[in-house]
C-alpha cells in the first residue's frame, strides 16, 4: 500500500506544475457617460470586482461585480441623487452584477460576451463588445456597451430632463504574477 501511495506521489509532483501563473488585476476602470439637462457628463465606480475565468490567456467568461455605492461624477450632490431611490437605489440594491453566459470572437477581432446584467432588482440579457489584448506578461480588456436606464427603472421614462441611453465603459489590465 504504501509502495502505490509513493508511485501516486511521484506522478503528482511531476504532472502538477510547480508555479502555477496567475494573473493579478493590476488596474481598472469602469464608468458610463450620460446626458442630463442637455449636458454631457461622466461618472466611475471606485469599486469593483471583475472575475475572468481563462482559456490559457484569452477569456471564455468573466463576472463583473459592481459597488454602486462607489458611484463618482466628480459632483457630490448629483452622486447623491444617483444613490436615491428614483435612480440607483443603493440602500435596497448595492450591487449590478453582469454574468457572462457565453464569449465568442466577433469578425473585427474582438470578443462578445453575452450574459445578464442585473441591476435595481432587474436583470436583462445584453451583449457586450471588447477587445482583448495578451501578452506574456499583460492582458487588456477594453469595450462599450449601450445601455437603456429605463430598462432598468433607472430615472424618470421621460426623455426631456435626461436621455435614455448611457454608455458603459471599461478597461481592465491583468499582470501576471508568477509568485
Amino acid at each position: 500500500m504504501s509502495d502505490l501511495f509513493l508511485r501516486l506521489c511521484v506522478v503528482l509532483c511531476v504532472c502538477l506544475p510547480v508555479s502555477a501563473s496567475a494573473w493579478g488585476l493590476a488596474e481598472g476602470r469602469l464608468g458610463f457617460s450620460a446626458v442630463a439637462e442637455g449636458e454631457p457628463f461622466e461618472a466611475w465606480f471606485d469599486a469593483f470586482t471583475i472575475r475572468p475565468d481563462l482559456d490559457g490567456t484569452s477569456p471564455s467568461a468573466f463576472e463583473v461585480e459592481i459597488e454602486l455605492e462607489s458611484v463618482d461624477s466628480g459632483y457630490p450632490d448629483r452622486d447623491i441623487e444617483m444613490r436615491s431611490p428614483d435612480w440607483l437605489d443603493v440602500e435596497a440594491h448595492p450591487l449590478a452584477r453582469f454574468t457572462s453566459t457565453s464569449v465568442e470572437p466577433i469578425a473585427d477581432g474582438g470578443f462578445l460576451a453575452r450574459g445578464d446584467l442585473m441591476l435595481k432588482g432587474v436583470s436583462r440579457a445584453l451583449a457586450v463588445p471588447f477587445t482583448w489584448e495578451a501578452n506574456d506578461n499583460r492582458l487588456r480588456m477594453t469595450g462599450t456597451v449601450d445601455v437603456d436606464r429605463r430598462w432598468f427603472g433607472i430615472g424618470p421614462n421621460e426623455e426631456d430632463a435626461v436621455a435614455p441611453m448611457v454608455v458603459v465603459s471599461f478597461e481592465f489590465v491583468w499582470a501576471r504574477d508568477d509568485g
